[in-house]
């Protein structure tokens, strides 16, 4: 059973009482019910009766006739069917004022239902804006820069088939977080359309619970972004070693992690290291080569005494070092190895 809205349906019937209207043909340059409902099909109706009374209810199509199913409202001011006497009535499909849901707002009686999912391919421009519903399946993989043109206010909700790539625009295609998502099968959104072919990201739901910009090591480091998550992951990536490279002068980059570690093959000097952070504990793990070599540090490093660094292939020492950016200073401490 579906419930039928279409223009220009209007017949005649001589039925009378309460009966059900027994259809007797279009009016001219009108259509009849059966040419767009089939038999348990339902729709609003009107039947007027001149000088003698009006019906509008929801009516059934049945076979030769509309049944009067529910009557919503007559001439005599109630909601019984109307007893109709002879003569031809106006029988017509129609709207009913009371279901008309006004543009200035209102409150639906019942559920609004999209239609079905409406699938859209992978592409540069993948046009959601003309998805015949506002529920949309994008397949594929395929870089999204564009997602078509369409009013202002337009909304559809979006489920990813796969993994592709959403690229920023600060414009046409404003994502949360300001950078390129990369989806994954079973992800959601919510875009809106803002005209013009822009079009913003209001929401996005990843299919496995996960955030959509987590920070990495590096931000962690840097200890300058406020927007992005710290993860578990984040922490762990955080506190890997950093492999430092062996030479006469060794370099270390504070944003690059906390946990440091050089196979010494050369006579070396630890330079300043760049890019600390006040406060921040850091430590280097130096391991003698097969060739070996020794040890010297920039004035940065704050000793209580210069250390001496083990000899023997294999043998391992730490530094660790808390940085006072006030004195541009590392205060540190040697532990030597076996």
């Amino acid at each position: 059973m579906t419930h039928i809205w279409a223009d220009r349906i209007r017949e005649t019937s001589s039925s009378t009482g309460t009966d059900d209207f027994t259809l007797a043909g279009p009016v001219t340059n009108f259509r009849e019910f059966g040419d767009v409902m089939s038999n348990g099909d339902t729709c609003f109706y009107f039947a007027v009766l001149e000088g003698g009374g009006w019906e509008s209810g929801i009516g059934t199509k049945g076979t030769g006739t509309l049944e009067r199913t529910t009557v919503l409202m007559t001439s005599a001011g109630n909601t019984s069917k109307l007893s109709f006497g002879a003569g031809a009535k106006d029988v017509f499909l129609g709207l009913p004022a009371a279901y008309i849901l006004s543009k200035l707002g209102g409150t639906l009686a019942g559920a609004l239902n999209w239609a079905t999912a409406a699938t859209v391919a992978s592409a540069t421009t993948a046009d959601i804006g003309a998805a015949a519903s506002n529920f949309v399946s994008i397949t594929g993989t395929t870089t999204i820069t564009g997602l078509g043109t369409i009013a202002a206010g337009a909304m559809r909700w979006v489920k990813f088939g796969g993994a592709l790539t959403l690229t920023h625009n600060g414009t046409s295609l404003i994502l949360p977080g300001g950078a390129n998502i990369t989806t994954a099968a079973g992800d959601t959104a919510v875009f809106v359309s803002e005209g013009s072919g822009n079009w913003r990201c209001l929401g996005y739901q990843r299919a496995n619970g996960g955030i959509i910009t987590q920070a990495a090591a590096s931000d962690f480091w840097a200890g300058t972004s406020v927007s992005k998550p710290t993860t578990p992951k984040t922490i762990a990536d955080a506190g890997a070693l950093v492999s430092l490279t062996s030479g006469t002068t060794i370099n270390t980059d504070g944003s690059a992690g906390q946990n440091f570690m050089v196979t010494l093959d050369h006579n070396a000097t630890f330079a300043a290291p760049t890019n600390l952070i006040d406060g921040k504990v850091y430590t280097w793990i130096i391991k003698q080569g097969s060739t070996g070599g020794t040890g010297a540090f920039n004035a940065a490093f704050e000793f209580p005494s210069a250390p001496t660094l083990s000899t023997g292939a294999g043998k391992y020492d730490i530094v660790s070092a808390v940085y006072c950016a006030a004195d541009s200073k590392l205060i540190a401490r040697f532990s030597k190895g076996s």
